[in-house]
């Protein structure tokens, strides 16, 4: 996987709640970065791992805004939400926008420290998901036209007796196009090869 160091974002107006969570964060020796806005996020965001902590209450853009522009802008970035205004509708909006957890003031360290581990955790699966996906989808791509054709049929539960009926070859013509093909997917069996495909082609429609 590729290493990327995790920083937290930190976005909220109040500027004694921004240095709270971010003495909070140090206790983690993790980078944080804090923004007095959404807008001031939007705009000096380039990429990077890690989880953003963000107020709801905010001039301009709120916190459930924010994270509901994330998905038109690409930002995959885990969200915890914190609120001194907490109620079910926001609490529903925010989880239906992929926020990981929300958190109502005023709260002990060591839940917004709980908090940020496991979005910190969820981003680091996420990517390394994402790379596995990336890293069969290339394997893919270095299939011939026919052992790609084998390899639906082996994902679909055709035997070689059948794809070969359908392709007019023969069985042994499969087998050989079918080594190839396992060969090339590193995977030395169906089983293993269904799974790391079908949830290749899941993740990368995400």
């Amino acid at each position: 996987m590729s290493e990327l160091n995790p920083v937290v974002y930190v976005v909220d107006d109040d500027l004694q709640m921004r240095t709270l969570v971010r003495n909070i964060v140090q206790c983690l020796d993790l980078e944080c970065q804090t923004f007095a806005s959404a807008e001031d996020f939007l705009g000096n965001y380039q990429s990077g791992s890690g989880c953003i902590i963000t107020d709801v209450r905010m001039p301009g853009m709120d916190g459930v805004e924010l994270l509901e522009a994330f998905g038109q802008l690409g930002i995959v970035l885990p969200c915890i939400l914190i609120t001194g205004h907490g109620d079910i509708p926001l609490a529903v909006r925010a989880m239906q926008s992929n926020a990981v957890d929300v958190i109502e003031k005023p709260f002990q360290n060591i839940v917004l420290l709980n908090a940020i581990q496991r979005a910190i955790e969820l981003d680091q699966n996420n990517r390394q998901q994402k790379e596995n996906a990336l890293a069969v989808s290339r394997r893919l791509e270095q299939l011939t036209e026919r052992e790609s054709e084998v390899l639906e049929g082996v994902l679909q539960g055709q035997s070689n007796k059948q794809m070969a009926f359908n392709s007019n070859v023969s069985v042994k013509t499969i087998e050989a196009h079918r080594s190839r093909m396992m060969k090339k997917m590193k995977t030395y069996s169906v089983a293993e090869l269904v799974k790391q495909v079908t949830e290749a082609r899941l993740e990368l429609k995400k």
